[in-house]
Formats: C-alpha cells, structure tokens, sequence
C-alpha cells in the first residue's frame, strides 16, 4: 500500500508538471532567451558539464503551434484543467475499493473519462498537449496499482499526429480569463496583472502598475539623447530640457545607459571614453567600443555586421547579416537544422552552433535550435544606418517611439532594420501567424531587389522551437532594436 501511495502521489505530480511545464513554454522560456540574447552581446555561456547534459527535458510529445484569432475562444492558466485535474483524486479513491474487479474498472474509468472530456474540448482549451501524455500514464499507473485484478484496461491511445497547442496571437494578445477570449493587450487603461498590458505594435515594454491598477509604460525605456518628459524616462534617470543626458568622463555608472554619448560604463563603475575602431579591447558585459562597434575575435574594436563567411567571429554579432557565428567561432551560413532527441544525453552537436539546444519546432519536430539572423538583402543597410546613429549621437538605439533620436534623425533606417527583423521573424515562424505586427514605411531598398528577397526569401533551414518561439517576437526584436547601443 505504501508503493500504491508513493505511486498515486507520483501521478499527481506528473500531472502538476505537465501543467507546470506546458504554462512555461506558452510563458516562452524566457530564462533560455535572455541567454541567448546574452550570447548575442558577447556574454558567452561556458560549455555544459556532463552533469547539465544528463539533464534532459521529459520526452513528451512535441505539440505543433498555432494561433488564434482574437476573439476566439481561449483557456487561460493551466490547460485542460477541467479533465485533468479529477485524475488524480479519482486515481486515489478507485484504489482504496476493496473489490479490486470493481477497483480496476473504476481506476481504468478514470483516463477513459479524461480522455473523452479532452476530446470534447474547444481548441484553445489545450487539452490535447496535455491528454497526449494520458495513455503511457495510464498503462504505467494500472499496471501498478490495478494490475493484480482481473479487469484489463484498455487506456487512451494517442492521435498518430502530434498534439496542437493554441495560442493567442503574440505579443500583441493574451488570454482574458474573465471572458475566455483572446483580446488585445493594452498600453493605458485599467489592469490586474502585467499580462494585460502591452503595445499593440509589439514594441515598449508595459507593466500593471498594482497601486494604480492602470497600464504604464515602464521606466528606462528612452536612451541618451532620446526625448523624455521625466527623469524616470531615461536609463540615465535624467532627463533635462527634455533630452535624456548621461554622466561624463569619471562619472559613476552601473551601465553604459547612465553615461553621455560615446561613452561607456568601465569595470570600476565609471564612465570613460568609448574605444575606437582597430584600437585593442577587452570583452567586457558593457561593451567598450563605440556605437556600432564591438569587442571582437582579435580583441579590437570591429564594426557591427561586418564579418564575412569563414571570418574569425566570438559572437553572431560580428558576422554580416544571413551568417552566424559557428562552434569553430567561424562566421557561416545557418545551415538546415539537424534533428536531435530531447531524451538523449547529449542532444546538439557542438559542430552545429555553440549553445544550441533541443526543442520542439512550430511544425511538433524535434531538432536543434538555429541562430537568428537578419535576412541577408539588409547588408547593405549596415554601413548607413550605423553612420547616422553616430552622426546624430543617438545613443538609445534605433527605437520606434515618435520622440527618439532615432525617429527624428535616422526615421527611415530604424523602420527599414525593424522590417528586416520581421522578415527574420516571418522565416523562422513560417505560417504559424502567431504575431501580429505592422511593417513600417521603408523608402531605403525602394530601388533595390531586396524588396522581393523580403516578401519572399527565408533563413536556410532554421528550426526555432516551441519554447523560443513563444517568447521570441519580443526578445528578437527588443534585442536588435537595443543591439547597437550594446
């Protein structure tokens, strides 16, 4: 009876976990994004032990990925709570009959009538991801606990194609919970958590503020020379004369954001003068190169982008756009993604691209996770838009807000690298259409053939997983929108 005890309380917690681990790929895994955005400046992460490699996630399905519509039916928190939940308990009581014929049926009646209330569900219930996993439960658990009765049971047999999981469209929508609907977050107006707010247009990070229970933009969102109205408008936390200003020379800093133009925050928390192309450099989390610069392989300054295919590289960011940086820390072309087994001890060649982790695709497929790059018909873009940022010292990075450096000075650049991003985004995402975002006015590749490239074209072979993708829109694109003050 204890193992029955120690077995029932296992169940229980693999459906707890499922759950658990379903609600954090639709939150996105954003531990592993920052990583890789980490990555992306130059932060390389140090080889796994053999111990992390061992840790390997469960070999649960991969469910497929597709959106809503707004308006359309949805379940927010865990999914298919409704079926799943009475399993445990019904698990629980079944086991305690006396008459282990009567017990057995009745314990096997408890995934048939899960599985037969996941089938009646509404899509955006997501019962499916979860009800994929109830027929190898089922066999482990009656084998265990009912598998002295006469009763054989005949468990819940899995679709042969792999589960669907629902989203709402990202990160423009959420789940509302009061009227199970997706529905548009919001930038202002009243809130009860940080889920309802956001911009419509996917850019700007915006919080539930809990005293005012009102949407509001979050504090530090403009940059040095970006225009403000408050001091909390500027990572500097100054702003005067409506202009975000930094410290100068020796001036303490906790991040190159506090200090003034061509500036950068040092190890001994001052700001000093940004280093110059070619001059020597030291990898440093604050990058000490000027804007549009970066601490290269050959620990000098390197112009962003610039690299060409089989150029020593320490980051993708050296590398032109369409290569990434390899495990060979050679700039190359993002090759078709190999498969791999998330239940194997070591799941992604180191000879594909260094950090690469298994995980699910948007199409259920289980392969490597890829770089992500900008198409590569935005090479030309590189050397003009770097220039005007510096030529207009906008420090704050290529914003879309109408009140930046950026929109007033390099307006049409910033919408054309924005446009970049979302044709990166529209390769990797392919037809899922779970983000909703607006191109922006770009006259800059109106006489080129780039136009076609970006209507058309597509990263080779690149996989992004479930647990990217989910989060991906707006770490990608935050990210390339801050890359260059980085």
């Amino acid at each position: 009876m204890h193992q029955q005890r120690c077995l029932l309380l296992s169940i229980m917690a693999f459906i707890f976990l499922c759950c658990c681990c379903y609600t954090a790929s639709a939150k996105g895994f954003q531990w592993d994004e920052f990583q890789s955005m980490l990555a992306s400046h130059g932060v390389k992460n140090s080889l796994r032990s053999s111990e992390q490699k061992r840790q390997a996630p469960p070999p649960s399905r991969c469910p497929k990925l597709q959106c809503l519509d707004q308006g359309a039916h949805c379940t927010a928190g865990v999914p298919c709570a409704s079926c799943i939940n009475p399993v445990g308990p019904c698990i629980t009581n079944a086991s305690q009959i006396v008459n282990r014929t009567i017990a057995g049926e009745q314990g096997c009646d408890c995934f048939q009538t899960a599985s037969q209330c996941a089938k009646n569900a509404l899509p955006g219930d997501n019962c499916a991801v979860i009800a994929d996993s109830l027929g190898p439960l089922c066999n482990s658990t009656y084998e265990q606990v009912f598998g002295s009765t006469n009763v054989s049971c005949t468990c819940p047999v899995p679709s042969p194609d792999p589960p669907t999981a629902y989203l709402c469209p990202i990160p423009t929508s959420f789940c509302n919970n009061a009227t199970s609907t997706c529905v548009a977050r919001k930038t202002s107006g009243s809130c009860t958590n940080d889920e309802q707010c956001g911009d419509p247009n996917g850019f700007g990070s915006y919080s539930c503020n809990m005293t005012s229970q009102t949407c509001s933009r979050d504090p530090g969102f403009a940059g040095i020379n970006d225009g403000c109205t408050q001091n909390s408008d500027c990572g500097s936390q100054n702003c005067t004369a409506g202009v975000c200003v930094g410290g100068g020379v020796g001036a303490t800093c906790t991040s190159t954001v506090s200090c003034n133009f061509d500036l950068y925050c040092n190890k001994s928390g001052a700001c000093a003068a940004a280093v110059a192309e070619n001059a020597p450099c030291e990898p440093y989390i604050q990058n000490p190169c000027r804007l549009g610069y970066l601490c290269g392989y050959e620990k000098t300054c390197v112009r962003r982008w610039s690299k060409a295919a089989g150029d020593n590289c320490n980051t993708t960011d050296e590398c032109q756009f369409g290569l990434a940086c390899n495990s060979a820390a050679k700039c190359a072309t993002v090759s078709s993604a190999p498969t791999c087994n998330r239940s194997a001890t070591d799941v992604c060649p180191q000879t594909y691209f260094l950090d690469s982790t298994c995980g699910c695709t948007n199409d259920g497929e289980e392969r490597c996770s890829s770089p992500i790059t900008l198409p590569a018909y935005c090479q030309p873009l590189v050397t003009d838009f770097i220039e005007c940022f510096v030529q207009n010292k906008c420090a704050g990075g290529p914003s879309l807000d109408a009140n930046s450096c950026a929109q007033k000075h390099c307006a049409d650049f910033t919408n054309c690298y924005y446009n970049c991003a979302l044709d990166s985004l529209n390769a990797e995402f392919g037809s899922t259409h779970c983000y909703q975002l607006p191109r922006h006015t770009c006259n800059y590749f109106a006489s080129s053939t780039g136009v076609a490239s970006a209507s058309t074209g597509s990263t080779a072979g690149a996989a992004t997983t479930v647990h990217a993708s989910l989060a991906l829109v707006a770490v990608v694109l935050i990210s390339m929108m801050l890359v260059i003050m980085a």
